[in-house]
Parts: structure tokens; sequence; C-alpha cells
């Protein structure tokens, strides 16, 4: 993480998780210039950047400038806040997921990284990746009819008053029902009665789909985001 400071005060901030991008989104657009040559220093091999568009790009601009790489967008997001909850009715109901679906969620989990993210992942990584999640306090409940899990979508628990929704997945046979409407509303009922004050989510902006179901159940935009690869 790298802080910017000015008059005494924070006014932003920067940071990384190796293998993930660097969060730009709260970094000022004044200190682009200087907090690009201070990541220069400390991970001059850094891959992406993530964050509000104007800021990710003005980010990239600045490293080509110094390191000479140049950078392209490989994904857009639109960022989301839930307004007021509106749940649709749809067939079945939501409970937490359990040991017994674990085998089930690892594959959803390797299905949305490889269609949402563009990565193909093997599914030992997905177990991994899964059961790391698990061990943050992130919840996941699973969308069920009849016995039968249909959907599932997972949130952190309540951060400084925020909560997260992702890994929303339906497998394609099941999709059309409404089912990821309602397991999305579900798991953001189970926030706001966590505790969160601020329920969000990211969609891909060209899926027309995510975009249009998020807005029917009250979430609305904020701003755009873009993942930006550098070199």
């Amino acid at each position: 993480m790298i802080t910017v400071h000015e008059d005494g005060r924070v006014t932003g901030a920067v940071f990384r998780t190796p293998p993930f991008p660097l969060g730009v989104t709260g970094l000022p657009s004044h200190a682009v210039q200087a907090v690009a040559a201070k990541v220069r220093e400390l991970d001059p091999d850094l891959p992406a950047v993530n964050g509000k568009r104007e800021i990710a790009e003005a980010f990239a601009v600045e490293w080509q400038h110094i390191t000479g790489r140049e950078w392209r967008v490989d994904r857009n997001e639109r960022l989301y806040r839930l307004g007021a909850l509106v749940p649709p009715v749809v067939r079945g109901a939501a409970r937490p997921a359990t040991e017994d679906d674990m085998e089930l969620l690892a594959l959803w989990r390797k299905e949305f990284t490889n269609e949402a993210m563009g990565k193909n992942v093997e599914l030992d990584s997905a177990r991994t990746a899964l059961r790391h999640v698990l061990e943050t306090e992130t919840t996941i409940l699973v969308w069920e009819v009849d016995g039968q899990p249909v959907a599932c979508a997972s949130s952190n628990r309540p951060l400084a008053g925020m909560c997260r929704v992702s890994f929303v997945y339906t497998p394609p046979e099941q999709r059309g029902n409404g089912y990821a409407s309602a397991v999305t509303a579900a798991m953001s009922r189970w926030a706001i009665d966590a505790g969160a004050d601020r329920v969000v989510l990211f969609t891909d902006i060209d899926n027309p789909v995510s975009n249009a179901i998020y807005q029917r159940i009250g979430y609305l935009p904020v701003h755009d985001t873009v993942n930006v690869l550098l070199g």
C-alpha cells in the first residue's frame, strides 16, 4: 500500500495483493505521476492496474512514459451500489452452502472464472480459491429448487460497513429462470442483516443481462472501472 498525504491528511491510496492488480480508484489524479514513480521502485514488474476508468488509464499512460511498456484495457466493469432491495418472485429458496456443496461449487467457480474473467483455471485451483475465500469469512448462498442447487452467490462479512456480492453464477442449463436475480437478492438481504449499510457488486459492462437483472432488484450504477494490462 502507498498512501498520499497532503497538509497532514491522507488524501489517497493505492494497494496491491499479489497476484492481483494494483487498485487505484482511491488515487487522486494529481498524484498519479508521483505514485507511479514510487510503484516503479517497489514493484517494477507490475502486471496490471484496476480502478475507476479515468484514474486507471492515467496511471497506465504514466507507466508507459516511465517504463516504455505499452498497455491495453482487457476488461470493462461497472460498480453498482444497492438502493432499495426489490427481491424477485422466483421458484425455490436460498440456503447457506455446506461441505456437501464444495465439489459442485468448485466446478461452478472454475466455470465462473473462465466465463467472467477469461481465465481457464484447473479444478484443483478452483477448489483452493474456494477454500481460501471461505477461510476469510466469506458466506456462500445456494439457490435450490426441489432439492437441486441451481445458482450461487457469495459475500464477505461487513468491513467498514460494506459488503461486496460476488461469485454470482448459474450454470447454462439453468439460466433464464431468474435464479441469479433471486440468489443475488438473497445474498444482498444477508449482507444487510449482517450489518452492512453499503452493499456493492461489479458487472461486466458488455453483459446486458447481468446489468439489467441487478438494476431490477435495486442496484444503482456508481462508476465504470477498467482492468488495464501493463505490457
